[in-house]
């Protein structure tokens, strides 16, 4: 980070660099999870992709969207459906910081001749970064599961009314 004799501005993360930020975190996530390897196949799936941003701003303080390759998950899932269910969440405290330990470009304005200059700062080592809250991560796939099995079990059942069977 800046030296003492330093002075850099800690100017607020862009819509790009957040991003950035989290889709390195999505990449992360996913890719210690052993769902994702080549080995795995999948025949039917569905999923959906949350993102709530929470803003340390008073006339927009939260924002929601999501994407789902179905408005619901599978409609009738088999009785040994499996569901992946994982979160992550962070708090960003300082975007320069984050910028370091993102491989992101920190940028100062400067002026020069009259007009402001952008110029990109780089070579701050991650080791020199204070220390920042790290992300949490939750797994709520055995209820997930759980969950999606008994729904296979209802959508049987259902079934099975229906053709009169036992």
């Amino acid at each position: 980070m800046p030296l003492a004799s330093e002075t850099l501005q800690n100017k607020p993360l862009s819509g790009q660099e957040l991003l950035e930020v989290i889709l390195n975190d999505l990449q992360d996530l996913l890719s210690k999870d052993g769902m994702f390897r080549e080995s795995v196949g999948y025949g039917r799936v569905a999923y959906k992709l949350t993102l709530e941003l929470e803003m340390d701003n008073l006339t927009y303080p939260k924002h929601l969207t999501s994407r789902a390759t179905r408005p619901e998950t599978l409609d009738s899932p088999g009785p040994d459906a499996l569901a992946l269910s994982k979160s992550r969440s962070r708090q960003l405290v300082s975007p320069n910081a984050t910028r370091v330990l993102n491989d992101l470009p920190i940028k100062v304005t400067s002026v020069q001749g009259g007009r402001l200059v952008e110029h990109e700062v780089l070579g701050y080592d991650k080791s020199e970064v204070p220390p920042q809250p790290g992300p949490v991560d939750a797994d709520w796939s055995e209820s997930a599961t759980k969950a999606l099995q008994e729904r296979a079990g209802e959508a049987l059942a259902r079934l099975k009314k229906r053709v009169n069977l036992p």
